[in-house]
């Protein structure tokens, strides 16, 4: 019997349900997101600082966050610098930040980065995909100059910045532009992101995916799904090994609703993808216990979930099994993202990282 991960040194956080930006790679521009009477992601929901100081104070293993959520921007949370000051107090000693830097005043960022600036490291990418005119194309509802307003007063505050640039068939001829900016600025890094994407594979332009997602919009999906079909669709990958990212990195993550997930991939199954994954996950995860909350932080404590037969032992065991919608069944979310063959097939991720010799 193994578990899962009983000692993890980091925590990837959701703060809340709330962004100001609305890109298209994201859940909230899936389907029924836009359904203004039935959305699947709530308005206004936040993860409270008490379940956030009970997070800290019992992983007692952690030392590094994650502010990385599935569908927020941390700087949404109403007390982010508040949340910041609690991790310092509560001894955590790395913090690793993904903002689209759109929202707040620089008098914010610089009170952000002084914080910052105690902890053993820290680490703040801006998103930002193109220039003036071309950012906004994909994060729409960010302002580009408030960006770069935004990143200075951090920077120069002595904030560590990094610029994260998703490259794209419409922003690909900025890169040179936008690194030699980065650089004048005074980010530490300035990285080239290439995502796995449709967009990108088929070179659509931001028409494409406008029209897609507009013909996505108005429908609520139905609860009825043809799991077969999903099994089907993935079969390929259903045999293979699992190497688990965030087993790897010894990572949890922790959603706005306060519920302890094993990776984000599995948690954004309940949102994005078209939702198709989640009958399973949801049926794995919590009907098979006859349980919705197991998970629930504000409700258990960390021992009391880490305890449970999930983690103590059903999710390595489906890593060895085939896919269904038992206790112990493999998911098609696990070997569709972590499979030796789906990361040979098609990396998370692909990575150029510029190092700029700045000293703030």
């Amino acid at each position: 019997m193994h578990h899962y991960l009983k000692k993890p040194t980091k925590l990837q956080l959701e703060l809340s349900s709330m962004c100001n930006a609305l890109c298209y790679g994201c859940a909230r521009t899936d389907k029924a997101n836009f359904n203004g009477k039935l959305p699947l992601i709530p308005n206004k929901k936040i993860l409270e600082l008490s379940t956030l100081k009970k997070a800290f104070t019992e992983f007692e293993s952690v030392t590094d966050l994650d502010f990385c959520g599935t569908v927020d921007d941390p700087f949404m949370h109403p007390q982010f610098n508040d949340i910041l000051q609690l991790a310092l107090d509560s001894g955590i000693k790395n913090i690793f930040i993904h903002t689209n830097g759109s929202i707040r005043t620089p008098d914010y960022w610089r009170q952000s980065a002084r914080i910052l600036k105690q902890f053993d490291m820290h680490n703040l990418k801006f998103s930002v995909d193109g220039l003036r005119d071309t950012n906004h194309l994909y994060r729409q509802r960010t302002n580009f100059d408030k960006i770069m307003e935004n990143a200075r007063a951090f920077i120069d505050e002595g904030g560590t910045a990094g610029w994260q640039y998703l490259v794209f068939p419409w922003n690909k001829h900025q890169v040179e532009e936008a690194s030699e900016l980065s650089k004048q600025m005074g980010f530490k890094t300035f990285i080239h992101r290439i995502d796995r994407s449709i967009v990108r594979e088929k070179d659509w332009g931001i028409n494409d995916i406008m029209q897609i997602k507009k013909a996505n919009r108005p429908a609520r999906l139905n609860e009825q799904f043809d799991m077969q079909g999903l099994f089907d669709r993935f079969q390929h990958f259903e045999n293979n090994p699992i190497d688990c990212y965030f087993q790897n990195e010894q990572m949890y993550f922790i959603d706005f609703n306060a519920r302890l997930w094993p990776c984000c991939f599995i948690r954004n199954s309940e949102f994005g993808g078209h939702n198709t994954h989640w009958h399973q996950v949801k049926s794995i995860m919590h009907d098979v216990y006859n349980d919705n909350d197991w998970n629930r932080l504000d409700l258990h404590s960390v021992d009391k979930i880490l305890e449970h037969p999930f983690y103590k032992k059903d999710i390595v065991d489906s890593f060895e099994k085939d896919y269904g919608m038992e206790c112990g069944d493999k998911m098609v979310k696990c070997a569709s993202t972590c499979s030796v063959k789906s990361q040979a097939d098609r990396p998370i991720a692909k990575f150029k990282i510029e190092e700029h010799n700045v000293v703030n």
